[in-house]
């Protein structure tokens, strides 16, 4: 009750139609966001909307009864014009019809109050199922200021290019006694299968596409580093993508391909260097930095 006394205090109304910013810009292929309150069920709760400047949304009222009930969306900041007049009836209302309205966001509110108030106090609204009468009711939707960038943390499986070529020492086959040095390229892995961990960031306003870091191991836990993109399928999954770089065997200093060697075990152990290949994952977010901020001061879902 202390919370919603001072968001009482702090807001005045606008009028319905809530025509905030004229110069308002249609968005035909975005789905609007909605809010839904049952005015039967529901609880004087609060809801969160993510709203950019002059973005519209929906505010919709369902099991109500519009001719005893007046309806208003007041911005925490704005003005307080007097309520609208509805048409006048002696009868007992049944709770079964629906009111909506479209309201076009303002970067200046951080939030809104929408108020069912009871402007015929002589009338009744009552539940034809179970004899409930319907009560004036408040709620609240919070538009918090988008950040620029989101983060998350989430872990999957890689496809890379990073793959460790094969060498071996073989019999020259023009002079009998000696070996030579050369890779088999067909006992060479075509791929390079590992795990890893990704960072995410992504825009608000490009939420699909972001970029990734991650960092993974493969084969006798060697580590691997991975920088690119990633496309979002979900808030939780995304599909990764870039270039990764990690220890590649290669010959010793002093030897190259074709050179003939005495000995068959020269290649027994064979050093690394750092190289880089393709890479190609896809990841399960199981932490939103972002989330975790909002979370303590999201509303309640609840009263849909």
């Amino acid at each position: 009750m202390i919370a919603r006394s001072v968001f009482l205090s702090l807001a005045v109304s606008l009028p319905m139609t809530l025509e905030v910013a004229a110069e308002a810009v249609d968005q035909p292929d975005k789905k609007l966001e909605t809010v839904t309150f049952n005015h039967l069920e529901g609880v004087e709760t609060a809801y969160t909307l993510r709203l950019q400047h002059l973005e519209k949304f929906t505010v919709s009222i369902t099991n109500t009864c519009p001719k005893k009930f007046a309806y208003e969306v007041r911005g925490i900041r704005g003005y307080h014009p007097p309520p609208t007049t509805l048409v006048n009836s002696d009868a007992k209302l049944p709770a079964n019809e629906k009111r909506s309205f479209t309201v076009v966001h303002s970067d200046s509110f951080g939030g809104y109050v929408v108020d069912i108030s009871d402007e015929k106090p002589s009338l009744q609204c009552v539940d034809e199922e179970n004899g409930k009468t319907l009560e004036p009711k408040t709620f609240f939707i919070f538009t918090p200021i988008l950040s620029d960038w989101h983060v998350s943390v989430s872990g999957g499986f890689t496809i890379s290019g990073l793959v460790d070529p094969v060498y071996a020492v073989l019999s020259n086959p023009t002079t009998p006694g000696l070996n030579e040095v050369v890779e088999r390229k067909d006992r060479r892995d075509s791929a390079n299968l590992g795990i890893a961990t990704f960072v995410n960031t992504y825009s608000e306003h490009y939420p699909r596409i972001g970029l990734s870091f991650g960092l993974g191991i493969r084969g006798a836990n060697e580590t691997e580093y991975y920088v690119g993109g990633g496309l979002r399928l979900s808030d939780k999954t995304t599909i990764n993508f870039g270039r990764v770089f990690g220890p590649v065997a290669h010959l010793p200093a002093a030897l190259s391909l074709g050179e003939t060697v005495e000995g068959s075990n020269t290649l027994s152990t064979l050093p690394t260097r750092i190289g880089h290949s393709w890479y190609v994952g896809i990841s399960y977010s199981f932490i939103d930095v972002g989330d975790r901020i909002q979370r303590p001061f999201a509303g309640s879902g609840g009263g849909s």
